[in-house]
């Protein structure tokens, strides 16, 4: 069958420019990413074929950006002129590669990490979890019947179907394709993403994270930043400077290196409480608003406007993009409870390029240590959702008593 990943800008938004304030700022530091499957009772190991898994990945190794996919990174503007740096991209046409990758069966699971320059490694996040998803629907299908390909196809049209006839009854809903790590398939999410941008008007369905996408089909680029980014840096600063400062110190480097174009803060790495209460006042006067991506969206929009409030803000003239784990039910439930609130749009994942009548699976790769002057060192993400707290044990207990965690929401990960 067809190579999964067969272009490098297969890859969201995102990584670009997190990868250009890291190769600016953070070029030195070797950095690990490990893949975490978060539905446990999906043996991967034992359904996914390994030798399969590492043709994949050798042949995502092999790749390399082309002239044309440079200059379309390099059309990307803001306000501020190009987004991305001649410099930073002729690092990327003729030095970027993907490092090596280890790959290990641990308990019925694939235990897979990689570890290199932060800048570079990073990217394997995003091409990784397309290929474990692709090849595990794609072994799910064999064991079908062609009837069976056929329904299960038939259902997957119905439901996006359905899912543009309410965005049609909804025309105040924006939304956009944050679904490229979950996906069903690399065609599928293709077929989604252009019905979408064919069906809805372009205020509505406003752009892809997916690079490839966006310059295939002539939309918008959407995306900020991740969490590795606090969760390395405040890594690398832990022990001279308190989680706040470093927290405080991400939002510097953003908004000097991207301004306001590009300003919406990520709040739950230590928690959004914690957040908040150490947030600069001209952060929340200047940056366009939060993404939230975790915990209760109600309860987090509702401390998003006291939050403005208490600082004698407009919420109104603020922005909130919901991105946790997301249904069209969801969506037009959260956009109607904020209306003339707050502004709000949605970034929509895998419910919306994985709905095709097989179960999904919770898989993240994230930043899990980092290398200073030698020494191994531990991140974490505490999270609004207990179920999503990742890294270290005792880091993660460490940063709780520092950042006076007392989140009590936990939800199983269904995305």
């Amino acid at each position: 069958m067809e190579q999964i990943i067969t272009s490098l800008l297969d890859n969201d938004w995102y990584k670009y420019p997190m990868g250009q304030l890291i190769w600016r700022h953070f070029r030195d530091a070797e950095v690990t990413f490990s893949l975490t499957n978060r539905t446990k009772s999906v043996r991967l190991a034992e359904i996914i074929n390994e030798e399969e898994l590492r043709y994949e990945l050798d042949c995502v190794r092999n790749l390399r950006y082309s002239g044309d996919q440079i200059d379309f990174l390099r059309s990307q503007r803001s306000s501020k002129g190009q987004i991305l740096c001649d410099e930073y991209l002729r690092y990327m046409h003729r030095e970027f590669y993907l490092p090596p990758y280890d790959l290990k069966i641990v308990d019925g699971q694939f235990d897979l990490t990689s570890t290199g320059p932060w800048q570079n490694v990073s990217h394997w996040e995003i091409y990784a979890l397309p290929i474990i998803n692709e090849l595990y629907y794609r072994t799910l299908e064999r064991k079908q019947s062609t009837i069976e390909r056929c329904a299960s196809y038939a259902f997957g049209i119905e439901q996006l179907k359905e899912k543009n006839r309410i965005l049609g009854e909804h025309p105040e809903v924006s939304v956009s394709d944050f679904g490229t790590r979950r996906r069903y398939s690399r065609e599928r999410h293709e077929l989604v993403v252009r019905v979408l941008a064919e069906e809805r008007p372009r205020s509505q369905f406003i752009g892809t994270s997916n690079v490839e996408l966006a310059m295939k089909l002539g939309l918008p680029v959407i995306g900020t930043s991740a969490h590795e980014l606090p969760m390395v840096i405040g890594a690398l600063y832990r022990s001279t400077e308190a989680p706040f400062v470093s927290q405080n110190r991400v939002l510097k480097y953003w908004w000097n290196e991207y301004g306001h174009d590009l300003s919406i803060a990520l709040t739950d790495t230590l928690r959004t409480p914690y957040f908040l209460k150490h947030l600069p006042y001209e952060v929340a006067r200047d940056w366009k608003g939060f993404r939230q991506d975790s915990g209760d969206p109600i309860a987090f929009g509702e401390m998003i406007i006291a939050f403005y409030e208490s600082l004698r803000i407009d919420p109104r003239e603020k922005l909130i993009v919901f991105s946790d784990g997301l249904d069209i039910d969801a969506i037009v439930r959260i956009a109607n409870y904020f209306r003339r609130r707050i502004r709000t749009t949605f970034g929509w994942g895998t419910n919306l390029t994985n709905d095709w009548g097989f179960p999904t699976l919770s898989l993240v790769m994230k930043a899990v240590s980092v290398r200073k002057k030698g020494k191994l060192i531990w991140t974490a993400k505490l999270s609004d959702n207990l179920a999503k707290a990742i890294g270290d044990p005792e880091i993660i207990t460490l940063y709780k008593k520092d950042c006076g965690y007392g989140e009590t929401f936990s939800q199983e990960c269904r995305y």
